[in-house]
């Protein structure tokens, strides 16, 4: 029987995506990572392995005999869209997007205004720089229009952002939708944490330091809050740190001892006992960003404030669960969190079943 190939990265949610498919088809699926070097920092699994971009490009032609399809796990450079124009087409293909890799084809302006200031004039996009004698075209602009029509499959984070994206561009006839998330409640998210619920009063502000979670205009929100805070905790120890400095200043500008980065990569254990301190979430994104932890400070019973613009806060308003505004939280009529509800819903998404139930069903679609 054919393999399934997994074009991943060295992130955190991967040996949960290896567990998840190892137990519903063990040992026929491979996972590779595009690079030279054959080292983990994130990943404990062994079923990893490493190929130079160049070598999976050249000669694909010949280990594409050995797979039945390709899963992409986040376009995050130009290389990736080549590969799969010029050398995934008779084989298929399914494209589970993290969000910054299908932002662009929506179209909005994803930076608030003191955000915007403070980037100035750089093009910030999430593109990894593949410098390569043997692929010279890596840094080519790629043909989505192309793109789209090579993949077969198509895996948003929210089923929201399929229809956005088919109504905001001219790609109408969009891959078919495939509904799957990464990480269960049970083995990942809340695990060793089933029990606990928030234990302080402090607000946890943006998940990383990308200027998507618009941390300065953030700060001016918090200001008009109608409720009372001990601390402000701001995770910055990821992402594009090239502003951390900025924001650092200006953090401490506003409110003073109260402010505290979080600049160190924690333990995930270590980043709980952080976040359990933080009755209150504000994720200022106006794209989808921080599902993970919104997730987890739902689930331990924090009041979670988003823009209305951001695709998750329409989301989990269509399910019910207890979520603000930036206008709601300058009222601070905020209801008692209903936990019992909002955990059985949280589960009905990403609990262990579930999660196996949608991989058994996209295992399914690709051996169709």
């Amino acid at each position: 029987m054919k393999r399934k190939l997994h074009i991943i990265r060295d992130h955190i949610f991967f040996d949960s995506v290896i567990r998840i498919f190892e137990s519903i088809e063990p040992d026929l699926h491979e996972y590779y990572i595009l690079s030279s070097r054959k080292e983990l920092k994130y990943i404990k699994s062994k079923k990893v392995k490493f190929i130079r971009p160049a070598v999976l490009y050249y000669s694909f032609f010949i280990l594409k005999f050995r797979f039945d399809s390709v899963i992409i796990h986040g376009l995050n450079s130009k290389f990736l869209g080549h590969f799969l124009i010029n050398k995934c087409k008779n084989i298929k293909v399914l494209w589970i997007g993290w969000g910054f890799d299908y932002y662009d084809l929506i179209g909005e302006d994803l930076l608030k205004e003191k955000t915007k200031k403070m980037i100035g004039n750089e093009q910030y996009n999430f593109d990894l720089k593949v410098e390569n004698r043997f692929l010279r075209f890596v840094n080519i602009p790629v043909d989505k229009k192309k793109l789209f029509m090579t993949v077969d499959y198509f895996a948003p984070v929210l089923e929201s952002e399929y229809y956005l994206i088919k109504e905001k561009t001219f790609y109408k006839d969009l891959p078919l939708f495939l509904d799957w998330n990464y990480l269960t409640l049970e083995d990942d998210l809340i695990k060793g944490f089933e029990d606990l619920t928030i234990q302080g009063n402090n607000i946890l502000v943006g998940n990383n330091a990308n200027p998507f979670n618009n941390h300065l205009d953030a700060f001016t929100d918090i200001q008009g809050f109608s409720f009372s805070f001990e601390n402000v905790i701001c995770p910055l120890s990821y992402g594009d740190k090239s502003k951390n400095e900025i924001i650092i200043s200006e953090g401490k500008r506003v409110f003073k001892e109260r402010f505290y980065p979080i600049t160190d990569f924690l333990k995930y254990e270590e980043y709980i006992k952080n976040i359990i301190s933080c009755k209150f979430v504000f994720i200022n994104s106006i794209k989808q960003n921080a599902l993970g932890n919104i997730v987890v400070m739902l689930y331990l019973g924090a009041y979670v404030i988003l823009d209305e613009r951001n695709p998750v806060y329409v989301f989990f308003k269509k399910l019910g669960i207890q979520i603000y505004s930036i206008e709601e939280a300058k009222t601070g009529l905020f209801e008692v969190i209903n936990l019992k509800r909002t955990r059985l819903v949280l589960k009905d998404i990403w609990g262990r079943d579930s999660i196996q139930i949608k991989s058994k069903a996209l295992i399914q679609t690709l051996n169709n």
